[in-house]
């Protein structure tokens, strides 16, 4: 199953290994999302939202704005608000009513670095700016202001796209600073 959705790749005589994604294909798989999400954005706040979709994004809002204030240790943070950014980004998805949105989503997806899920090597601060643009969304939407929500909601998945890269960029520096042989002579 992992293999038929391109997460493993097959080499003979040796077996499966986990795909590495070079970070072109996850950059165009944000920009591939962005898109999708902007448009699901701007569907939502054309078609409108029902009651039972304000209930759950007002909740998801709410309880990422306590998670968000909690005390509680930040991988905890990320972890529980990694739960209620899924469920803020399905909301809008389903009342989009589009079927297309959702497969073009599925598909950017399918490279886990791009999953609403996918938000555990973020800073809280990145995370709290996030929570801020889901509110503006969700304004947006309610208020029935199609091109706003679809722009704001492009933003956003484009500053997700920015602190990974952002990340991805720490890590690399870390590593090779940490490289034996790759270290400055000291100077006598």
């Amino acid at each position: 199953m992992l293999a038929g959705e391109g997460l493993l790749t097959y080499t003979p005589n040796r077996g499966f290994t986990v795909r590495a994604f070079p970070l072109s294909e996850i950059v165009d798989a944000y920009e591939m999302r962005a898109l999708a999400e902007g448009l699901a954005a701007r569907l939502a706040a054309e078609r409108g939202l029902s009651a039972d979709a304000c209930i759950e994004l007002e909740n998801a809002l709410t309880r990422g704005d306590q998670i968000l204030a909690s005390g509680i240790e930040p991988n905890a943070q990320r972890a529980e608000y990694a739960e209620i950014n899924e469920i803020f980004h399905s909301v809008i998805h389903d009342a989009a009513s589009s079927r297309l949105v959702s497969d073009v989503l599925r598909l950017c997806q399918q490279i886990p670095q791009t999953s609403t899920h996918n938000i555990l090597a973020f800073e809280i601060d990145d995370i709290r700016e996030r929570h801020r643009f889901h509110h503006r969304i969700y304004d947006a939407i309610l208020a029935r202001e199609p091109r706003e929500a679809e722009a704001l909601m492009r933003q956003h998945v484009v500053s997700v796209k920015t602190s990974l890269i952002r990340a991805a960029s720490r890590q690399i520096t870390t590593a090779q600073r940490n490289r034996p042989g790759q270290r400055k002579a000291a100077v006598e």
